[in-house]
């Protein structure tokens, strides 16, 4: 009978300890089940020369993989066991602790967030090698090629598109659609490359997500039209839209769509045209590819970094050791747990406005990250290392069941329920306006088509990047974190609309309503009028496209600061107001040094009352005199108690105000 190794108990599971979290504010619901063993730096080595076959392995794994400073400086190894179809992982950690502790679970984010000094790494056994029965503690995993264009890596995403399409029912994406307007006919592995008009053909085509960066890419004007329908030089191609052609192929898919080809760059009236059907381009594409950490269109889609992931052959046994990388883990796209929130860890096309709507409404994305490849669908998500997937709805950025709040199901099934569409309207808004857009301007034309995808699963009016019928509770949208340092986009967007802060902002409709009636707010204010022009042919910069005409309970009041909270003067009573209460669009409160003159227009009333700032716009602006023109400056939260115990109420008159 053989004897477990005291240092690392054989990876058996049963020779672990439940971890204890030793910071409380870390705590996640996966702890429950972590379990651990602890093991000297130094006694791993000499177990490993005694003969231990696991401890020679996990010593020779980290020489291999993890090039970090030397031995006395790493006294701990934190060693993962697998998950089924999961390699195993380990950390070195150095400087801080001083043992080697084996876990049995890749996904307590308490771990993940590691000081810098730690390097990490996978053991894995293929899953086809009968050798490795013998390892079950080790875990199975694939080797990742070095070029992500290579048979193996696209013979990989072929199997799992085509596994999606043939047996996933979940995945609305329709097989044949109705070409866009424009595709690029890709042709065979050697045929020509030119722009098609479909005319309505119906056809299977991909779209490519790419980022545009500072090298402008190759276009479609007005001047090149007529020889883009001819022909297209795959040279004249940059390297990232020659890579996603030999995707396209190589998947059998006939046809690509890319936006700065497939719309003429030059031509006002074909951008519109185009920017409206949008929805419906990335809904109908069989698959979206995106090139996620390609900063521009001349970078290709495979990255040298995944050389790190590539396996090392360690022993004659086929057990295989490789450098781990995290670029997965924060994105919801990983075989591990990682809350998808972490913005150090975003890809770089993630990062920009337009891509959000793009990778959302795809049936399917194909993700060329700079490690791995990584797959999306409304069913699974997948790494290329890993040989199970992940069920959707388990932290995937698409999986409404952890980013927007609802139980279980895809955003199409999410939006067709009127109950909680406004709840997911502003988790997509709190997402949307972190991320950067190359023009101001495209503040509401970049979310257009989740818009559009909304009113279409709830008949509801869509306006300036709210919902008419939840006015005017959406009016109380604010700054998630005010700063001096965000501006305001007054020349394109009215200022009631959150498209006219370049901010991240906050739209919480229940938090403000109230869980149950009994703590429901009161509406204060009727809209009587909405004069907004469609968003894809506006012009805010005519103030009269974007009036809105309320009427309510308005009062003048100054804003004085005090130290960590403000003074509110109404008439002859004062009251202070926490920073927390007072949320102002552009201005950081803790920066404002001096008294300002403005207004709160009442919009509900319960427990809390809620209300506009206001600042009066110049009387000289030619609009009608019986009228009072306003901007929208913050919102104020206060104790209605206030109003009672102050007779503050005796402040406020009726009025007729035009918000623009």
């Amino acid at each position: 009978m053989s004897t477990i190794c005291k240092i690392c108990g054989d990876l058996d599971p049963t020779s672990f300890v439940r971890w204890k979290n030793p910071d409380p504010r870390n705590i996640v619901e996966e702890s429950r089940s972590l379990l651990y063993i602890v093991i000297k730096r130094k006694s791993l080595a000499v177990t490993a020369s005694n003969g231990c076959k696991m401890c020679k392995i996990i010593d020779r794994a980290t020489k291999e993989v993890c090039a970090g400073p030397s031995d006395h400086l790493i006294p701990f190894i934190f060693v993962f066991t697998p998950e089924i179809g999961q390699p195993l992982r380990f950390d070195l950690m150095y400087g801080v602790y001083g043992a080697i502790s084996l876990f049995s679970l890749p996904n307590s984010s308490y771990w993940n967030r590691r000081p810098s000094g730690c390097f990490s790494g996978h053991l894995y056994t293929l899953n086809n090698d009968r050798r490795t029965d013998l390892y079950p503690g080790i875990g199975r995993a694939r080797n990742i090629p070095v070029n992500a264009l290579s048979h193996d890596a696209l013979d990989l995403a072929r199997q799992w598109l085509n596994d999606c399409v043939s047996t996933h029912g979940e995945c609305q994406g329709t097989v044949v659609a109705r070409l866009p307007t424009r595709v690029i006919d890709v042709g065979s592995t050697t045929g020509k490359l030119f722009l098609l008009e479909s005319k309505g053909r119906e056809g299977q085509y991909a779209t490519l997500s790419h980022c545009w960066g500072g090298t402008f890419p190759l276009t479609t004007t007005l001047a090149t039209y007529e020889a883009r329908t001819t022909t297209i030089s795959f040279n004249e191609f940059p390297k990232t839209f020659q890579d996603a052609v030999v995707v396209t192929r190589h998947l059998g898919i006939p046809f690509l769509w890319i936006d700065s080809l497939c719309i003429i760059q030059d031509s006002k009236e074909d951008w519109l045209e185009e920017s409206v059907r949008m929805q419906e381009v990335y809904e109908k594409a069989i698959l979206n590819i995106s090139a996620d950490d390609a900063c521009d269109s001349t970078v290709g889609l495979s990255s040298s970094r995944r050389a790190i992931a590539t396996g090392i052959l360690i022993n004659e046994d086929g057990i295989y050791a490789s450098r781990r990388h995290s670029g997965l883990d924060y994105s919801g796209l990983s075989h591990s747990y990682q809350d998808p929130d972490d913005s150090s860890y975003r890809s770089i096309l993630s990062t920009r406005a337009w891509v959000l709507q793009e990778r959302m409404l795809s049936p399917r994305v194909l993700h060329f990250r700079a490690h791995e490849l990584a797959w999306e669908c409304d069913t699974h998500i997948r790494c290329e290392c890993s040989i199970e997937p992940r069920p959707a709805d388990q932290r995937s950025f698409r999986a409404l069941s952890y980013q927007f709040g609802n139980k279980k199901g895809n955003l199409a099934r999410a939006l067709a329920v009127e109950s909680v569409e406004a709840g997911v309207w502003g988790k997509i808004l709190n997402t949307y306006t972190q991320l950067s857009l190359s023009h101001e301007s495209d503040a509401l034309n970049a979310i257009s088509g989740l818009a559009a995808r909304i009113a279409r699963h709830t008949a509801k009016t869509y306006i300036a990047g709210l919902w008419k019928e939840d006015f005017p509770w959406s009016l109380l949208w604010r700054c998630a974190s005010p700063s001096s340092n965000y501006g305001r986009r007054e020349k394109y967007f009215p200022s009631w609309s959150w498209a006219s802060i370049r901010a991240p902002i906050t739209y919480e409709l229940s938090d403000i309503k109230g869980a149950n009636p009994s703590s429901s707010s009161v509406l204060c204010l009727k809209i009587r009028q909405i004069t907004c022009e469609n968003q894809e042919t506006r012009n805010f910069q005519d103030r009269s496209s974007g009036l809105m005409c309320v009427f309510g309970w308005a009062a003048k009041v100054t804003i004085s600061p005090q130290e960590r909270r403000f003074e509110l003067s109404m008439g002859i009573h004062k009251f202070t107001v926490n920073q927390t209460k007072l949320h102002l669009d552009v201005e950081d409160g803790s920066k404002l040094t001096k008294s300002v003159e403005c207004y709160i227009l009442l919009v509900a009333l319960g427990t809390e009352l809620y209300s506009l700032v206001l600042r009066k716009l110049d009387d000289s602006l030619d609009f009608a005199e019986s009228q009072k023109y306003y901007q929208r400056i913050g919102v104020l939260e206060m104790d209605s108690e206030c109003l009672k115990s102050e007779d503050l109420m005796s402040q406020f008159e009726l009025e007729e105000v035009a918000l623009l």
